[in-house]
C-alpha cells in the first residue's frame, strides 16, 4: 500500500529530494506512537517478568521517545512552512 501511495505522489512532484524528505518526515513522526508503546510494554510485569525495563533503561527509552515526539512536530512545521 505504501508502494502504491509512493507512485501516486511521485506523478505529482518532480522532486525526488522533497520525496526522501517528506518520507523522512513520516517515518520520524511513526516512530514516536510505536515507540511509547515499546516503553509501556517493556515496563509491565505482567508482560516482560523479571525482563522488564530498569531505571536506567526506561529513562533513556523516554528521553529517545520525547526527543522523536519533538523531531516529528519539528518535521512537521519544517514541512508545513517550507522553512529549515
Amino acid at each position: 500500500m505504501g508502494t502504491i501511495g509512493g507512485v501516486i505522489v511521485s506523478f505529482f512532484t518532480t522532486d525526488p529530494i522533497g520525496l526522501l524528505i517528506l518520507s523522512a518526515v513520516i517515518n520520524g513522526i511513526a516512530a514516536a506512537p510505536f515507540l511509547i508503546v515499546i516503553m509501556l510494554i517493556a515496563r509491565d510485569k505482567d508482560i516482560m517478568g523479571k525482563y522488564r525495563n530498569g531505571k536506567l533503561a526506561s529513562t533513556i527509552g523516554w528521553f529517545t521517545t520525547a526527543v522523536m515526539m519533538v523531531a516529528g512536530v519539528i518535521g512537521i512545521w519544517t514541512t508545513v512552512t517550507g522553512t529549515g
